[in-house]
């Protein structure tokens, strides 16, 4: 089975902006100062769900009864993160 999915180029120039452009917010701050463990999931599913809609999986794909989920999520910190911090 091939699968070819066509994308709007655009909308992936629009998505990779839209993460690139991306700051830790204030409601994210935990009690030391940083973004707390769970707004990293967060911000991964949202840039997530911009990418998938990009690709042609949005609201389209799933009308047609079709979906993604996600069965795992390993989460590698770097470095710490502040508010007003990039996420790209």
């Amino acid at each position: 089975l091939q699968v070819r999915q066509a994308f709007d180029r655009d909308a992936v120039c629009r998505l990779l902006i839209r993460i690139q452009s991306a700051t830790v917010r204030p409601e994210w701050i935990d009690f030391n100062g940083h973004m707390n463990v769970a707004y990293y999931v967060l911000a991964l599913d949202q840039a997530t769900d911009l990418m998938w809609e990009a690709l042609g999986l949005g609201p389209k794909f799933r009308a047609r009864g079709r979906t993604t989920f996600a069965a795992e999520c390993w989460i590698g910190y770097r470095r710490e993160l502040f508010e007003g911090a990039p996420l790209s």
